[in-house]
């Protein structure tokens, strides 16, 4: 589409600018519905076109800038002008040659490992809530069956102080294999605070580790992806979100004990002289 924009204007730079949008639907994500949002079309529409504006190959003059932080659902949403004020910053910087004169950026997520039972997700900037507050939501993460579950999220820290931003690790009580890590990744108004260097119009683009793609039927033919099977999939989110109301109140102490440990860093050594 962006080709055929710069073809039909006859400018090969066309500046061109995606908006993710909250996607469909009159729900936003909470603890109380987080797994059964997260069943989500939408999701895998926002990161093509994520990707497609990637594969152009021009990212000084294109660019995808998620919105889901603003919360409002629906492909109408109110809220224009956050909109247009965030894609007017990225062209007075990048465009218009502001540059660092009017802040924009995106964090790349670098890596993603396995640490025990939870992930170290690493990126190339700092990402944290634009209020500072040490509570980092909208994390699932999931073993080898696939199965996500809403997790907990923190930074590396030395007795409690956190000492790297770029760095985020998550865990579930639920999964103690994991394998993969979603961010804000809901049908309508996911969860998710992280913004790029704690800049409000920055946020945290919605991203994934793993491969597992919405299913698609084999057969052109048929009808891409029949009711039935919608049914059952959003019947197994329900129970996997009753399953953890029910195992985090039965496991309490259990996970307020090892959310004292995650991410712990033992202070380093002071240096003799």
């Amino acid at each position: 589409m962006i080709e055929g924009w710069r073809e039909d204007f006859n400018d090969p730079a066309l500046p061109v600018a995606v908006i993710g949008g909250c996607g469909s639907g009159g729900e936003i994500q909470t603890r109380e519905n987080f797994e059964t949002l997260s069943v989500s079309e939408p999701s895998f529409i926002r990161e093509a076109q994520r990707l497609g504006v990637g594969d152009v190959g021009d990212p000084v003059h294109t660019v995808f800038l998620p919105d889901y932080d603003v919360r409002i659902p629906g492909l109408h949403p109110k809220k224009k002008v956050t909109y247009g004020f965030r894609a007017a910053r990225w062209a007075l910087s990048t465009v218009y040659g502001f540059g660092k004169n009017m802040e924009w950026d995106t964090a790349p997520q670098v890596s993603a490992e396995r640490d025990g039972d939870a992930m170290v997700l690493t990126f190339d900037k700092k990402v944290m809530p634009d209020d500072m507050s040490r509570v980092l939501e909208g994390f699932s993460i999931a073993g080898s069956d696939g199965k996500f579950y809403m997790a907990h999220a923190v930074y590396p820290n030395v007795a409690g102080k956190v000492v790297d931003f770029t760095k985020i690790h998550v865990w579930s009580p639920l999964v103690k294999e994991p394998v993969a890590v979603r961010y804000a990744w809901a049908s309508s108004g996911p969860m998710g605070n992280l913004k790029v260097n704690g800049k409000e119009w920055h946020p945290l683009q919605s991203f994934r580790t793993d491969t597992w793609d919405w299913p698609e039927s084999e057969d052109p033919a048929e009808q891409l992806f029949d009711r039935s099977k919608r049914r059952a999939l959003n019947q197994e989110a329900v129970e996997r979100l009753e399953h953890r109301k029910l195992e985090e109140a039965k496991r309490g102490v259990e996970i307020l004990e090892r959310l004292k440990t995650l991410g712990k860093q033992e202070p380093k050594a002071k240096e003799t002289k």
